[in-house]
């Protein structure tokens, strides 16, 4: 199966919406996404091979090919990037190197790159003859694109990879919405496959509402060139044994049962297999992100399927030393003073009693604790290896090491802002993973046929606003603000308008109202006035969602 010929056509459509007046920012902002997908960052440099590579060539292909790269040899004139699509007559000027045949554009790149690109978002080693982005490249490449305009992320996914076969499509029929999902598993495939960050994906894309389809037939050189006027027709000679194998053997494979991971949405962007991993050969991490991102959730669910034993604790303004590793404290009857462990210092003593064992601790909203106090001499355990003498012995027990079988999961809600810094002596000791709202699983899990609008769009929209108008990624709401129980049934959140109305204005709408302190010039910026009014009439109110989604 293959992307359907229809949907590439429409990609191509949406494509052309991205109009940038200048040819050489058109070019220069198509050749930063190669250069991305053959592994240029910050800190990557590119030699000369790398750019010379024959993967290079295929990165050209994939967005910039008019041609079917089985069934025709392409010759001059080949190469159109994406973001040149919009003229309505495409000139020699606008195709990359148009006298040059196809497979000879690698020994024109390097040209490029020295003339065109060195001092924008590149810089060069001279004596090395290498490239890396400079440190705030990512202003310049954003510099490429007309005020107020992204690239649409599905159509481009949707070229990018028009004629990759998907495979082993049967032993998924079952799957619901399988369109959607392999769509889904392919924009994560192209972000993997061309090294795309977080800020380059929310500073360059959007998610456009191009909807793929999979035909037995991927889409034809003849039906791509039939989109554009070319004023020099593009060289093609069709084949019928299929092109240079530089191309045809680095053909675009995307096996469903490979890749079946990317085809289910995790409840976290975070997955398993990755903090795992992390904790193996760390030892102790930190999630951090704002409420409702998953991030207890995700460790109560690592406690339960992957640990003999867990320990959940939770940090506040008064828990101190005595809690947590231990000391003299009242007993349970309140008349009398007892010298007890505190709840490292059990765990700490069950895992080494039992090194065949896997314990995890817990410790939820970590920095709302007073991290000197609560440890003490102790912090420095966290540097595994260490062992420290406890200043007075509890229950015997003068010394104080972790052992390898104990991990440590913190939380930690980063819009509280009762917290201005993290203790430096956290930072220096745990890794720290970054959860941030999941509108893919938001999507997957509800069900909105009844009121006739994406949740998962609506919060991306909230979002999106919040961090334009109150300037801080931190404030955003999590997917787990649109996950209320009671309208859960049959494995889906089950959407009426009425749930929706009593989440919007007497949870959500109040939350942000609380964020920007009442302000009613920034409230009207994050809404609509229709929105802030609130109305009784229920589809009234759906309308005015609706209006409010479609604005830009």
């Amino acid at each position: 199966m293959y992307i359907s010929p229809e949907t590439v056509i429409a990609a191509i459509s949406n494509l052309k919406d991205v109009r940038i007046d200048n040819n050489s920012d058109e070019q220069a902002l198509s050749l930063f996404l190669i250069l991305k997908k053959i592994g240029v960052s910050k800190r990557r440099e590119l030699t000369k091979e790398d750019i010379k590579d024959e993967s290079t060539l295929v990165a050209f292909y994939e967005l910039g090919g008019v041609f079917n790269k089985f069934s025709e040899e392409a010759g001059k004139a080949c190469c159109l990037f994406p973001f040149s699509f919009h003229h309505q007559t495409i000139s020699r000027t606008k195709m990359y190197n148009p006298g040059t045949k196809f497979n000879g554009l690698l020994s024109r790149f390097k040209d490029t790159i020295d003339n065109s690109l060195i001092d924008y978002y590149l810089k060069k080693d001279a004596i090395e003859e290498s490239y890396k982005l400079h440190y705030d490249y990512l202003d310049s490449v954003v510099d490429y694109l007309p005020s107020n305009t992204k690239i649409p992320i599905n159509s481009l996914v949707a070229w990018i990879y028009r004629d990759s076969l998907i495979s082993e499509v049967d032993d998924f029929e079952g799957l619901e919405d399988l369109n959607k999902r392999i769509q889904r598993a392919l924009k994560k495939r192209y972000i993997q496959d061309y090294n795309i960050t977080e800020a380059e994906l929310n500073s360059l894309f959007y998610d456009d509402k191009l909807e793929f389809e999979l035909s037995n037939a991927m889409i034809l050189g003849s039906q791509i060139r039939d989109c554009f006027d070319f004023e020099t027709t593009p060289e093609v000679t069709e084949l019928d044994h299929g092109n240079d194998e530089s191309l045809t053997d680095n053909q675009n494979t995307f096996d469903l049962a490979e890749n079946k991971q990317l085809l289910m949405p995790e409840e976290s962007l975070v997955t398993k297999e990755q903090v795992s991993r992390m904790l193996k050969n760390y030892k102790q991490v930190i999630f951090t992100g704002p409420p409702g991102t998953g991030k207890t959730y995700l460790a109560q669910k690592l406690a339960k399927e992957q640990y003999d034993e867990s320990s959940f604790v939770q940090f506040h303004p008064s828990y101190e030393y005595e809690d947590f590793i231990g000391g003299i404290t009242v007993d349970g009857s309140g008349s009398d003073f007892i010298n007890k462990a505190g709840v490292l210092l059990n765990i700490v003593m069950q895992a080494s009693e039992n090194p065949d064992h896997k314990y995890l601790l817990v410790i939820d909203e970590i920095n709302r604790g007073h991290i000197p106090n609560i440890f003490g001499e102790s912090i420095n355990a966290l540097d595994r290896g260490n062992e420290i003498e406890i200043k007075k012995p509890i229950e015997g027990i003068t010394k104080l090491s972790l052992p390898d079988n104990l991990h440590i999961i913190g939380t930690m809600n980063s819009a509280d802002r009762s917290i201005a810094f993290v203790d430096f002596a956290l930072r220096r000791r745990f890794l720290f993973i970054e959860f941030t709202p999941n509108y893919e699983y938001l999507d997957t899990v509800s069900d909105t046929e009844e009121i006739g609008i994406s949740v998962a769009e609506l919060l991306k929209k909230i979002n999106t606003n919040i961090v334009e108008y109150l300037g801080d990624q931190n404030l955003v709401i999590g997917h787990a603000s649109f996950l209320p129980g009671h309208i859960f049934s049959d494995g889906k959140y089950a959407w009426d308008k009425e749930s929706l109305y009593n989440l919007m204005y007497y949870k959500i709408i109040p939350l942000i109202k609380e964020m920007t302190f009442g302000q009613t010039e920034v409230m009207n910026s994050i809404f609509t006035d229709d929105i802030l009014l609130k109305t009784n009439d229920m589809d009234k109110f759906m309308e005015y969602i609706k209006d409010y989604l479609s604005t830009s």
